[in-house]
């Protein structure tokens, strides 16, 4: 599975793009992620405190799809799929 970074979350994971094995959801990735990558679990945080949730700042689309359409958290991966996480972002 392909994993895509934006914005801040690049340099997070030193980054753009990463390749995975699959986890079985997206809040299985997210998690994984704040564990291999301490700053996704202190200043740039994914989860809410309960790790049981995606923060409100955070995106996250699974090929192409923002997963609020998709299940949320739950939505099933596949080692086929795209994700792209990216925080929320505001300007003009």
């Amino acid at each position: 599975m392909q994993v895509k970074f934006f914005a801040t979350y690049i340099s997070v994971v030193g980054q753009r793009v990463i390749d995975i094995p699959a986890p079985s959801s997206v809040l299985d990735l997210l998690t994984y992620l704040s564990q291999k990558y301490p700053e996704f679990s202190t200043t740039k945080k994914l989860l809410t405190d309960d790790g049981l949730d995606m923060r409100d700042d955070v995106i996250c689309m699974v090929n192409g799809r923002h997963i609020i359409h998709m299940g949320g958290v739950n939505c099933p991966l596949t080692d086929r799929d795209v994700v792209a996480i990216t925080p929320q972002m505001a300007g003009g």
